[in-house]
């Protein structure tokens, strides 16, 4: 009898254990994932237009359904077409902490067989502009198509330190326009779980100038007047007259406009 009632407080002593662990368990704080969306505030045109009298606002909100066309009610890109939208993301949404970005757009407008529209992130780590996504599901001057790419990890790289995002909007060629009645940026964050890392690097501590759509051409050193006649065709690199005697060495071909030396001599 006494070794049955010893069993018995036993049991009940391992369920009381069990329920008091699940409610420490239930009590004790999670990291709760959550998602904030984040629309425009500004749009910066390089090339082409768009619509008269159609704010950035309009792309605030998904209204637009079927073939709807209401001219106040979303923007429209024309012809040959490269420019960025600005968002801000707020203050409580740490870069480090984002665990997801997508891009969203609601979209009317020609299919890419026509014309061809890519959507891309700018990426402050690399500094460049890296492809999210096209109009390649939507179907040529349908209804309105809503449309959403995730973007590939490290994603504290598209927030710069002052949590600004770009997103370019380009087209590629000049035959058709678009229309975007919505576009917004969903940012997922899990406070205390850190970002998925991939090739890229963090984003630098300082804020780098707007990206420009044009390459970069570097700027040629000022001309000077050449102090000795310049070596003819059958002289070597160093404008000896005789054979180099470096076999080795790296010669450029003749008549070449420039070179870079970038280490040696």
């Amino acid at each position: 009898m006494a070794k049955t009632r010893g069993l018995y407080l036993t049991g009940i002593g391992v369920v009381v254990l069990a329920v008091v662990l699940g409610l420490v368990a239930a009590l004790s704080p999670r990291a709760q994932a959550s998602t904030t969306v984040v629309t425009a505030t500004q749009l910066t045109t390089t090339t082409g237009r768009t619509g008269q009298g159609q704010p950035v606002t309009n792309l605030a909100e998904a209204d637009l359904t079927g073939t709807t066309d209401g001219w106040n009610r979303y923007v429209e890109f024309i012809g040959r077409y490269s420019g960025y939208l600005t968002f801000v993301a707020p203050p409580d949404v740490s870069p480090r902490e984002v665990t997801a970005v997508d891009v969203r757009v609601n979209y009317r407008g020609p299919g890419p067989e026509t014309q061809t529209w890519t959507f891309a992130l700018f990426d402050w780590a690399a500094r460049g502009w890296g492809g999210v996504g096209t109009n390649a599901d939507a179907p040529h001057w349908g209804p309105w198509t809503s449309l959403a790419w995730p973007a590939s990890a490290p994603y504290a790289r598209y927030l710069s330190p002052t949590g600004e995002l770009r997103l370019q909007i380009t087209s590629n060629n000049r035959r058709d326009a678009a229309d975007l009645d919505y576009v917004a940026i969903s940012l997922t964050s899990t406070p205390g779980q850190p970002a998925p890392s991939g090739g890229a690097s963090s984003p630098s501590a300082s804020t780098p100038p707007p990206p420009s759509t044009q390459p970069h051409v570097p700027t040629s050193p000022p001309a000077t007047t050449p102090t000795t006649a310049p070596p003819s065709p059958s002289t070597g690199p160093t404008g000896t007259t005789g054979p180099v005697r470096c076999p080795d060495c790296w010669r450029p071909p003749l008549r070449v406009s420039w070179n870079w030396v970038i280490a040696g001599v």
